[in-house]
């Protein structure tokens, strides 16, 4: 199990990296991009679907807009996806 403090801080460090992630597709109106963001992201729960979304959402971004995607963003993504892997088991 584990501690709540944890999934606490899981989430808003989630939540921060999404943030930037997010902010740059508008500074870029990157509109497919936003799209698939908004399709998963705000998080506001830890729940286990919640993360499953964003992960296969943004590895969805990365497998066929990836061209799309700035270097700071391949990287948020790249963060992102590895910490989602990390907690998160696909089916």
């Amino acid at each position: 199990m584990v501690p709540p403090q944890e999934k606490e801080d899981y989430l808003a460090n989630l939540n921060d990296l999404c943030h930037a992630l997010f902010e740059s597709f508008c500074e870029r109106r990157s509109i497919v991009a936003l799209a698939y963001m908004m399709h998963a992201w705000p998080l506001v729960t830890d729940q286990p679907g919640v993360y499953r979304r964003l992960l296969q959402t943004l590895a969805d971004l990365r497998r066929w807009h990836e061209a799309e995607l700035n270097d700071t963003e391949k990287f948020l993504t790249a963060r992102i996806l590895s910490k989602l892997r990390s907690r998160v088991s696909l089916p």
